[in-house]
């Protein structure tokens, strides 16, 4: 057995000791060894140097490449960089393991991936599924290529469309999973209506979380829980905004005054943060731990406040611009605690076709809290680079003219005439799934939850990724495995390996 393939067996291990392998999925261990880390990494991968990011090549630098491939597992690989920024990587195992058991996949299911990167996603879900019934769509024609030439050496089938995953896959398919590896603030109701009525759509939410949405019977609306806590790269094109010293600029604090929450709650739990996402959804917030524990929180516009807590003694903030950012989140604060403090596992989601909302507990009666936010698209819509991307290969293209999904909606709202007449809604316009009780919306019987059991990363809390734009992300940073393309290695492989059960199942 090679070096690489033993690294690989270690951070299995690894997953094993921290008890991240699903026990409901057992086929996700045995899929993720399979394949390899490294035999779908590109022979660059990037690393932070404290001031930018630097490539690594195998060649030159094997150890070192080994290690950012096979770090912990929660450790996600940069494996493409554009303008100094990362635009893709692969992600960390156990976010991964995550998403793949959310989908609660069964052999025979057609999948559709949303950002194809260096394809071993999509490779693990074909194992599962079977051969010919994964759809992966990538944007970037140099990454589509370079995921084509992976899945193929892999024995793979899988088909790689290039496009713009928001659409869709072209033609009037219904899929029985949608597994998305780039941040969305809302949810594309083409997924939905691509998805089969009980069907699972999987994908990253905004800058922190990721939810698993099942899809109504009638198809007119998708409902499921959050499922962990992640911060993804968003879709291509989509504007980053402003960051908190663009905001602020060189102007001095309009006011400063006394935070009456503790802060150091909200740099340690991420039930916190996470809260404060829902109910201030266009609110930009980071801290930062060091002789003092510091707060920034941003609108993306003209508004700005700065919070620092003292080892001992209250936390003072200071502020600018027409809005009371300060006092905003200690009122969002304020009303997390009223309503019982519900943790990350507690908020689920909702999508229909005229909007889309978190709520806490329950999606009948739970608070909701609409998530409108605005998807922003660059102008040109084009790629990040400095230079044209090549041209796809053949195979990737999708035929002139063949719009994204002939599908249309039965659902109000959605912007064709209802087929089956108005869908049956409560009082919110949920459409109303055979008087289902919420602890079934996350999944059959079988998967029922009163209350969702999964635990939090213990890496997220108060650990960063640097990222030369000014924002610090909290862990797991991990994306789409997108690779850099280019040169290819000869593809090492390991022997498959046998799912372990664990003592507990």
């Amino acid at each position: 057995m090679s070096e690489l393939c033993q690294l690989q067996g270690r951070l299995a291990d690894a997953m094993e000791a921290k008890g991240l392998w699903p026990a409901d999925s057992p086929w996700v261990r045995h899929a993720m060894e399979g394949a390899p880390r490294h035999v779908f990494a590109p022979d660059r991968v990037w690393d932070w140097d404290g001031d930018a990011y630097a490539p690594v090549d195998q060649a030159r630098e094997p150890a070192r490449w080994a290690r950012l491939v096979y770090g912990g597992v929660y450790d996600s690989t940069i494996t493409q960089v554009t303008d100094g920024l990362p635009t893709s990587s692969l992600s960390c195992e156990a976010v991964v393991a995550d998403m793949l058991d959310s989908l609660i996949l069964e052999p025979g299911h057609t999948t559709l991936k949303l950002g194809t990167a260096t394809g071993r996603n999509a490779a693990l879900l074909a194992t599962r599924t079977g051969r010919g019934r994964v759809t992966s769509i990538e944007f970037d024609p140099r990454l589509a290529a370079a995921a084509h030439t992976n899945l193929a050496a892999a024995g793979a089938d899988v088909e790689v469309v290039v496009g713009d995953g928001a659409l869709g896959a072209p033609g009037a398919s219904q899929f029985d999973g949608v597994m998305a590896t780039y941040a969305v603030d809302v949810v594309p109701w083409a997924w939905v209506e691509q998805t089969r009525p009980g069907g699972r759509i999987v994908t990253p939410w905004g800058r922190l979380g990721q939810v698993a949405l099942t899809v109504a019977s009638d198809g007119c609306s998708a409902t499921g829980w959050m499922q962990g806590l992640a911060t993804f790269m968003p879709a291509r094109g989509t504007d980053q905004g402003k960051v908190w010293e663009q905001v602020r600029g060189d102007q001095p604090p309009d006011a400063d005054g006394l935070f009456g929450q503790n802060l150091k709650t909200l740099y340690h739990d991420a039930n916190v943060l996470f809260a404060l996402r829902v109910l201030l959804p266009d609110v930009r917030i980071r801290t930062e731990a060091g002789q003092d524990i510091t707060a920034w929180a941003h609108d993306g516009n003209s508004s700005w406040t700065r919070i620092v807590a003292p080892q001992t003694g209250q936390a003072t903030a200071y502020q600018g611009g027409p809005r009371h950012l300060a006092a905003e989140l200690e009122e969002a604060w304020k009303a997390w605690d009223t309503n019982g403090a519900p943790g990350l596992y507690e908020f689920g989601m909702t999508r229909t076709p005229q909007e889309q909302y978190i709520w806490s507990n329950d999606p009948e009666t739970g608070p909701p809290w609409s998530t409108d936010a605005p998807v922003l698209r660059s102008p040109s819509n084009t790629l990040p680079h400095s230079e044209a991307a090549p041209a796809p290969h053949p195979a990737l293209l999708v035929p002139a003219g063949m719009a994204p999904s002939d599908r249309r909606s039965p659902c109000p709202g959605s912007g064709a005439p209802p087929a089956r007449g108005d869908c049956p809604t409560n009082a919110r316009g949920v459409s109303l799934v055979n008087n289902c009780s919420p602890r079934l919306w996350d999944g059959p019987p079988s998967r029922a939850k009163a209350t969702p059991t999964k635990r939090l990363l213990p890496a997220c809390a108060g650990m960063v990724l640097p990222i030369p734009w000014g924002r610090w992300l909290p862990l797991l940073p991990t994306t789409q495995g997108w690779s850099l393309g280019g040169s290819r290695r000869r593809p090492q492989t390991c022997p498959a390996l046998p799912p372990r059960v664990r003592p507990n199942q």
